[in-house]
């Protein structure tokens, strides 16, 4: 699982969906993928949170080396952000807990 905070600069929220937007559409294809789930943070206005789900850490190598990646990472460190972070995280547990139906 990947764990991606990103807080763009004042006015370059659409400049980061823009480079967002095209590697979405990749996702589905790229081997190992799961899925993604995008926030905003609640703390901290603007401040953008992506969880993507990966079956090994060779598929998280991959995208993080997918070409197009490489280059909207490089686009996205050269001025849209006044921080982000990458984490890497291992899923130790996980199980769905019952709910009452209305």
């Amino acid at each position: 699982m990947i764990l991606f905070e990103a807080l763009p600069h004042e006015g370059r929220k659409e400049d980061y969906l823009n480079l967002a937007g095209p590697l979405g559409e990749l996702l589905p294809d790229q081997p190992g993928f799961i899925g993604i789930e995008r926030f905003e943070s609640i703390m901290t206005p603007g401040k953008l949170i992506s969880i993507s789900f990966w079956e090994s850490e060779e598929a998280i190598e991959a995208w993080f080396n997918q070409p197009q990646h490489r280059e909207a990472q490089g686009k996205a460190r050269s001025g849209i952000f006044q921080s982000m972070r990458i984490t890497r995280l291992k899923v130790l547990s996980s199980r769905d807990v019952p709910t009452g139906s209305p």
